[in-house]
């Protein structure tokens, strides 16, 4: 499960930015995770939950958002959601999106604009996960 890695990424990310700001603690963090990354929130939040314990972020909140996957088309200038391009994918097997879910930046490979059919297109949104804030807690002495 790639969210437990995530999770230990997002964790030592925030430890690293504290350290340099000597924060010692974290009250707040919020996390946008994009539609097409297709984490698992609930395994994300579980693995946060668990890992955090004994870290600066031991005690804080952690609010995660899921940000809509968003293409548009270079050759024609469409613009569509990743919902719209889910039945392209089900040929693939296992729910149909299986085959992006372990690398979503192949997706160029297995959908594309559905105006004009081409493939060269570009992902404005919703593609990975990023911190988009966290809230120091308190500052070292």
């Amino acid at each position: 499960m790639h969210e437990w890695s995530l999770a230990e990424g997002i964790i030592a990310t925030i430890s690293d930015e504290c350290s340099r700001l000597s924060v010692d603690s974290v009250s707040d963090v919020d996390l946008s995770v994009g539609e097409l990354a297709q984490i698992e929130l609930p395994v994300l939040r579980e693995a946060l939950r668990s890992l955090k314990k004994g870290t600066v972020m031991s005690g804080c909140r952690i609010h995660i958002s899921q940000e809509k996957t968003a293409f548009r088309c270079r050759k024609c200038g469409r613009n569509w959601s990743f919902s719209d391009s889910r039945k392209e994918l089900e040929p693939l097997g296992d729910g149909g999106d299986n085959a992006v879910h372990y690398i979503p930046s192949s997706i160029n490979a297995f959908i594309s604009c559905p105006s004009c059919g081409s493939p060269d297109f570009d992902i404005s949104s919703g593609f990975g996960l990023r911190i988009s804030r966290f809230k120091p807690g308190g500052r070292r002495i």
